[in-house]
């Protein structure tokens, strides 16, 4: 294949059958040069796959870890892109509002929507509603605030712009906390109103100032001062006189 073919010049039947030798070199050194540029692309292509399936396996990974980490949270979530399109939520954004296997990640909003006026878990306008979270994806303005379900629970949403466009939100079930709170106030309120009625003087200070925190109606009249001036003062700046 690297050796000079002779007598091409000759135009005797020698000369002839040179040529065609020589036709015959060039055709087979072409093959080779093709059959080495195809052995070179396969190795490219093995590489390419190769270089692929690594990808895909770290892609499959980190998809794992995120969809671990999202259905571990206590809250409900729910990543939108810039069109308000589904693009991750959990589990217990699901059970929150009851959705349906069928709504998941590729899904709308607004299909989301539809689902919660159907289940009588959404009241408002859904048109309005979609236009103002996308007006918020626009401007990436993070927002607050609480929403009251229909079936009497209170839900507290937090949502916030995520980097490259797109929207987090975090849905959590504060019903039982509303409820303890406003019992608590309920409680607070009924106290203080029996601690205010009652005909014994009461005094509360402040065990490591000395200050004087609050005082009654019937104390003040046994001090002869009234709150304004009793409240604040210290144990050294005591009133005129003491309840007995």
């Amino acid at each position: 294949m690297k050796s000079e073919v002779p007598h091409l010049m000759r135009h005797d039947e020698i000369g002839h059958l040179a040529r065609n030798m020589q036709h015959f070199r060039d055709a087979m050194q072409k093959i080779l040069e093709l059959e080495q540029l195809e052995f070179n692309t396969a190795q490219q292509r093995d590489a390419a796959i190769t270089q692929r399936d690594q990808f895909n396996d770290k892609y499959q990974a980190k998809k794992w870890q995120l969809s671990a980490a999202i259905n571990s949270m206590p809250q409900g979530l729910i990543m939108l892109d810039g069109r308000a399109n589904v693009v991750a939520m959990n589990n217990n954004y699901r059970r929150i509002y009851n959705l349906p296997e069928t709504i998941r990640a590729g899904s709308t909003l607004e299909k989301i929507l539809q689902h919660r006026i159907k289940s009588g878990l959404f009241s408002d306008d859904i048109a309005k509603h979609l236009a103002a979270i996308l007006d918020r994806i626009a401007r990436r303005e993070p927002t607050a605030y609480e929403i009251a379900l229909n079936d009497g629970r209170t839900i507290n949403i937090y949502e916030r712009p995520m980097d490259g466009g797109g929207w987090v939100s975090v849905h959590e079930d504060v019903t039982d906390l509303r409820h303890g709170q406003r019992m608590l106030e309920r409680t607070e309120r009924l106290l203080a109103t029996i601690v205010e009625n009652v005909h014994e003087g009461i005094i509360a200070k402040d065990a490591r100032s000395l200050r004087y925190l609050f005082v009654n109606k019937a104390a003040e009249k046994m001090i002869g001062m009234s709150r304004a001036e009793i409240v604040g003062r210290t144990a050294n700046c005591s009133p005129r006189r003491r309840p007995t």
